[in-house]
């Protein structure tokens, strides 16, 4: 997995699953993505989505949650079988409101894979 970035003194939180999962709210609020790292143990083809403008709970705590399946992502990536994923944004990626990963099934829309197959990694601030 990446090292940690530090950036104007500032060094990046990460949120790592230690063990597989099918989704993660990282950050309930606005923030960049500076790295992704997705190891996948599929048999086929999945897809690592990320939503980057979830509208937070009206109510406190003002949180955000992983969307219901058929929600378009504001990014789909294709994994190949047993493949990974590996991406460096050195600006980073600007998320206003959220950052909320899923493992899909299908590239264009959620739809949350039954059995968690992938291993992530994401570096942000």
């Amino acid at each position: 997995m990446p090292a940690a970035q530090t950036v104007a003194g500032v060094t990046a939180s990460r949120d790592e699953s230690p063990v597989k999962r099918v989704s993660g709210v990282t950050k309930s609020k606005g923030g960049l993505i500076l790295s992704i790292y997705v190891q996948s143990s599929s048999a086929a083809i999945e897809y690592f989505q990320l939503f980057k403008n979830l509208t937070p709970s009206a109510t406190p705590p003002f949180l955000v949650a992983v969307p219901a399946d058929t929600a378009v992502p504001d990014m789909s990536y294709p994994i190949a079988i047993g493949g990974t994923l590996q991406i460096q944004i050195p600006g980073g990626d600007a998320c206003p409101t959220s950052i909320v990963w899923c493992e899909s099934t299908t590239q264009g829309t959620k739809t949350v894979a039954v059995t968690p197959q992938f291993t992530v990694s994401i570096q942000y601030r």
